[in-house]
């Protein structure tokens, strides 16, 4: 009885105060109660478990998993690097794949990004990455130039695409594209040029020097037993880490219950967080609600059941353009708009 007193004091200084930190609500407490020993952080981190303002403005999660590989050669990530705006040559974009255990890259320019020149060029520079293996997983994004991608792949090897709203999926070859950029700028900078003459020796030297994830050479982990047995030991260490955080996930979503998606809102003043869904089942990547919907399990955020749902919106959802410019055509009664002669400096 005297905890549910404490937790309704705290949720009135919630409301009184408009506090959605448990940190900040406690150190109001203290304030105004000094005397009162019941006013404890942990209640009010209660208080405010319930508070649609706080569920639905919550931060957006931060990445807490790592990029782990079983072993050399199992586990791809490709991408484009788009260079159409900057360079008049002829190659405008380049493909980029790198193991995820090695951190070894593979580069092809090429003229264009349509579906059979990427499966082209990735079915030319692969092979040579995982030394003839086939029994792989190359990750990428659902652009329409990788459409054509299982076609260039061996029977034992798996393409897969992201989930769009998962920006961390293929981390690891985006990492590295920001790097051989730099190293392009520098190159081309220093000779002149343009970047596709470049990029074959950009990316040798990528795989020749020290690189902070593997500590030796990308080209040198398979060959160094000292450092293939040091990756092994940090990649082991990662999926330990990752199946925790999945563990900690499920637990905190099975105990609460129920779970809100995310908006993927801009602004942080709109809501960041959907409408509360029941939970009917969770994997190690998905929790589906009973209504049938699916979220990353990353992205969930676990709420009571029974959550409230906002009364009302700082923001009103944007006019469609089609719209808009159906409005300014056709301004209707009480809205002409006015004709100003040029030159006369009134707008």
């Amino acid at each position: 009885m005297a905890e549910q007193e404490a937790i309704g004091l705290l949720e009135q200084l919630a409301r009184d105060f408009n506090v959605r930190d448990p940190r900040k609500l406690f150190q109001i407490a203290r304030r105004e109660f000094p005397d009162r020993r019941d006013l404890t952080s942990a209640r009010a981190a209660a208080a405010l478990r319930g508070d649609v303002a706080r569920q639905v403005l919550a931060p957006k999660p931060r990445s807490l998993g790592k990029s782990a590989a079983e072993g050399p050669n199992d586990r791809l990530q490709a991408d484009l690097v788009d260079f159409s705006q900057n360079t008049r040559g002829r190659n405008k974009y380049g493909l980029v794949v790198q193991d995820v255990f090695t951190r070894e890259i593979a580069t092809k320019a090429l003229p264009d990004k349509r579906a059979e020149t990427v499966t082209r060029a990735a079915a030319e520079i692969i092979p040579d990455l995982v030394q003839e293996e086939g029994n792989y997983v190359v990750t990428t994004d659902l652009g329409n130039e990788f459409q054509g991608l299982e076609a260039a792949l061996p029977g034992g090897a798996v393409h897969r695409q992201k989930d769009p709203t998962d920006r961390n999926a293929t981390a690891v070859v985006d990492r590295a594209i920001q790097t051989l950029k730099k190293d392009l700028a520098g190159m081309v900078a220093r000779r002149g040029g343009g970047w596709g003459e470049h990029v074959d020796e950009a990316a040798e030297a990528y795989n020749a020097r020290p690189h902070q994830a593997v500590t030796v050479a990308p080209e040198d982990v398979e060959t160094m037993p000292t450092a293939t047995f040091r990756v092994y030991q940090d990649n082991a260490t990662k999926f330990q880490h990752n199946k925790k955080l999945t563990e900690g996930r499920k637990r905190r979503l099975e105990e609460a219950g129920a779970f809100r998606a995310p908006t993927n809102a801009r602004r942080s003043f709109e809501p960041q967080y959907g409408p509360a869904r029941e939970i009917a089942s969770i994997d190690s990547m998905v929790v589906r609600a009973t209504d049938g919907t699916e979220t990353l399990l990353k992205h969930a955020l676990p709420v009571p059941r029974g959550s409230a749902e906002p009364k009302a919106k700082l923001t009103r959802p944007p006019v469609p353009l089609a719209i808009r410019q159906l409005q300014d055509f056709n301004p209707g009664p009480g809205r002409v708009l006015e004709r100003v002669p040029a030159g006369t400096g009134k707008k």
